[in-house]
């Protein structure tokens, strides 16, 4: 099982809003940082290197794509190719890298009777496949600024689903309103992302609204595969008429049961997941006058596991700023290839099957 709650303003537990869930699997994805080892050792050596994407900085996936490009072609131009690099391009790259920008209230824009996308991207980043796959050209960003929030502006849609499709964010439903308006029912088009046999066509789902809370039910009329897309595919879901605007989701499960929780003490948090190693453990080393992360290294095992540091080598000098310590008297651990996990028979010469 695992208990979340509540964080105040320095990520301190607001004791009360505890909740607790079992559950069978536990997913994390908490910080990252770049992947440059290999390029800061390199550059140590004066060699002449490069680096783009994850190794350049994390962000959206099309930052790391778009910066890959650049970097290709200054590699070009160092080994005599004539290449041109845009102005712009830099310019788009920090666009790309921009983190995210404030939430905005939902809108929709009704074709009567018709069918319309509802969009429910509400916080800027930058993001805009929807607008450049509309065979319309009917979804557009305000200003055509990538970090603001799309918005349907035409009074037609073709039904095509490409946008549907196209969302990374699964953000964008078409409404059907004439699909039975005898019976006084909607056919929503939905994206979804689901092992085959999970639900199947005449089940009836719970729907869902965007936060989450339940809005109703609704029976699967058909889904269809896209041969853009390997996971993807699209939901034909028959929905009350008075629900066509509310529903943003479904859900495939019974509800969770939450019990009440009590938050892990602070101490006992793990900062090493890798090796295991507890906040208190390299809190007590702070304390005793540690302030070269090598040393904590040495003494706890910090920064040895498959991650190679990754995850705590952010999180232990979150820790020296808790104690007060200023991060110029802190010595980071050193980077020694190889980079990555290399098996013992590689390094004693052996050849491997």
């Amino acid at each position: 099982k695992i208990t979340i709650c509540k964080v105040d303003g320095r990520f301190n537990p607001v004791p009360g809003t505890e909740k607790t869930f079992h559950v069978d699997t536990l997913l994390i994805a908490v910080g990252l940082s770049p992947i440059d080892e290999l390029y800061k050792k390199a550059k140590e050596y004066k060699m002449k290197v490069y680096d783009a994407g994850d190794a350049q900085e994390i962000a959206e996936a099309s930052a790391a794509m778009f910066s890959g490009r650049i970097q290709g072609r200054q590699i070009a131009m160092a080994l005599g190719k004539q290449c041109i690099i845009p102005k712009e391009w830099n310019e788009i790259t920090s666009v790309l890298r921009s983190k995210p920008g404030g939430k905005k209230s939902m809108s929709v824009r009704r074709l009567t009777g018709k069918v319309y996308p509802v969009i429910r991207c509400v916080q800027e980043i930058p993001c805009d496949p929807c607008t450049t796959i509309c065979p319309k050209h009917a979804i557009k960003i305000e200003g055509g600024v990538i970090m603001k929030t799309p918005s349907f502006l035409s009074d037609v849609c073709l039904g095509c689903a490409k946008c549907v499709l196209a969302c990374p964010g699964l953000a964008i439903i078409l409404v059907d309103e004439s699909y039975d308006s005898k019976h006084k029912r909607a056919l929503l088009t939905m994206p979804v992302e689901l092992k085959d046999g999970t639900i199947g066509v005449g089940d009836e789902v719970v729907t869902t609204g965007l936060e989450g809370g339940k809005v109703g039910t609704g029976k699967v009329i058909a889904f269809r595969n896209a041969v853009s897309q390997d996971h993807r595919r699209i939901m034909l879901l028959e929905v009350p008429f008075k629900d066509r605007l509310l529903v943003a989701g479904f859900r495939v499960c019974e509800e969770v049961k939450i019990e009440g929780g009590e938050v892990v003490q602070d101490g006992d948090i793990i900062i090493c997941r890798c090796e295991r190693v507890s906040k208190k453990e390299i809190v007590k080393l702070i304390r005793a006058g540690y302030r070269d992360m090598n040393q904590i290294k040495a003494a706890l095992r910090t920064g040895m596991g498959a991650c190679n540091g990754k995850t705590c080598t952010e999180l232990i000098l979150r820790l020296f700023r808790e104690e007060g310590v200023d991060l110029k008297d802190v010595k980071l651990p050193l980077n020694r290839p190889p980079e990555m996990e290399v098996p013992l028979g590689v390094l004693a010469g052996m050849k491997r099957r």
